[in-house]
């Protein structure tokens, strides 16, 4: 009682921001009154390293009765973070969005002007054109469909095709869709267990997509001559998918972000393969409404290992 608002929030782990003071007015006993203080604010409470840890949002005002006079004050409270938090990854969502539509939008606007102003007359420059503007159109097109198929599932509104099905011969199909690319950059894949029989309640399409991400990650990320590993190892109640490679693996402090959407991490040879970033956040998605986990682990210099777990009777949906 009888300190300003300031007094009573701030502090060496709080700080008050937005402060808009206003001159509240009223009657004691006949006698008009005034004080200056904040009509609203927000108290951001911060850690020991300065992470915020909380925000509260408060908002206080004079309650006089009909005769003008002061029955109270009213101060009331209410904690945002979670709120402030997800306007904050909605607009880095929105802002990562634009960012990456622009880049391809870009090439191709560039490579069709010049078709158009006839730089191209050359048959064989042509189709590098036209090669290029159809490699950002299918780039574009990934895109749109890891954001779409990413919202359908954090929304629950993807339809949902469970049944008995066995991941063995779906992860052995999703190995020779790859084999190009590996072959490409003489990249021997292996497998071990999956021609095991065993089967599981799984969406087809989700699970093919799962492995398949991971997959693709393995060999974009390998060295020429690498080598990749997928296994189907099973329990009594679930399976593992492990997919290693032995590229030059993720730094410590990235693998907790890995399955964030956008996240990309910071390295030359990880920004020299381009991709959207929403890979991993889709193969945490089809996880997680198959009732699973996926998990990384790596040593930089010594390549990695993704784990994806199910159930073997799936989720409960």
């Amino acid at each position: 009682m009888g300190k300003p608002w300031t007094d009573v929030f701030q502090g060496p782990d709080r700080e008050c921001l937005h402060l808009r003071n206003v001159t509240m007015r009223y009657r004691v006993d006949g006698v008009e009154e005034s004080s200056l203080r904040p009509q609203d604010g927000l108290i951001v409470m911060k850690g020991e390293k300065g992470e915020i840890r909380r925000q509260v949002a408060f908002y206080s005002k004079v309650i006089t009765g009909p005769d003008g006079n002061f029955l109270a004050f009213l101060g009331l409270s209410r904690d945002v973070t979670l709120q402030r938090e997800m306007e904050r990854l909605k607009n880095e969502f929105v802002s990562n969005v634009s960012h990456e539509l622009r880049t391809p939008l870009t090439s191709i606007r560039a490579y069709a002007e010049m078709l158009i102003d006839g730089e191209a007359e050359d048959p064989a420059i042509f189709r590098d054109y036209l090669s290029i503007i159809l490699r950002e159109t299918e780039r574009l097109t990934r895109l749109i469909n890891d954001i779409l198929d990413l919202a359908k599932l954090e929304l629950g509104r993807k339809v949902l095709h469970i049944g008995a099905n066995v991941p063995g011969r779906i992860i052995n199909m999703v190995v020779s869709e790859v084999s190009e690319a590996a072959q490409k950059k003489q990249i021997n894949i292996q497998t071990h267990g999956t021609d095991s029989l065993m089967a599981a309640e799984l969406d087809p399409d989700l699970f093919r997509q799962g492995v398949k991400n991971l997959l693709d990650n393995a060999v974009k990320f390998s060295s020429e001559g690498g080598s990749i590993m997928v296994s189907l190892k099973s329990g009594e109640t679930d399976y593992r998918v492990e997919v290693s490679d032995n590229g030059p693996g993720i730094a410590q402090e990235d693998q907790k972000w890995l399955f964030n959407k956008f996240f990309r991490v910071e390295s030359t040879l990880h920004q020299e393969t381009g991709g959207t970033g929403l890979g991993l956040a889709l193969v945490r998605q089809i996880a997680m409404v198959h009732g699973g986990t996926v998990s990384a682990v790596s040593e930089l210099g010594k390549g990695a290992t993704f784990t994806l777990t199910f159930p073997l009777r799936g989720a409960k949906l």
